[in-house]
């Protein structure tokens, strides 16, 4: 990794918010996501460019595809707690004799 230089910047509320949430959703501190737009607008051949939109996409579509495979699975349980106990109350009588 290249030496960092350390800099102070003001910016405003509304670009904290957006750089606080852009932090979170891609799983980086907020520096680097600072260093990433410089390199988009810079265009740095020193560093690995930013992942391509298409492999977002690939990303998203995949994540939505898990979330529709768990919403299909019936959300009902086919037992009810009544017959657990009964079941388990029935063991336990059966050691204890």
């Amino acid at each position: 990794m290249p030496r960092m230089i350390r800099k102070q910047i003001y910016i405003r509320k509304r670009q904290q918010a957006a750089l606080t949430r852009l932090a979170r959703a891609r799983g980086t501190s907020e520096a680097e996501v600072i260093r990433q737009a410089l390199e988009r607008e810079g265009g740095s051949a020193t560093e690995a460019p930013p992942p391509q939109a298409e492999t977002w996409e690939a990303a998203r579509r995949f994540m939505a595809s898990l979330s529709e495979r768990a919403s299909a699975r019936p959300r009902r349980r086919s037992w009810r707690r009544d017959d657990l106990y009964a079941e388990r109350l029935s063991r336990y009588e059966r050691r204890t004799r």
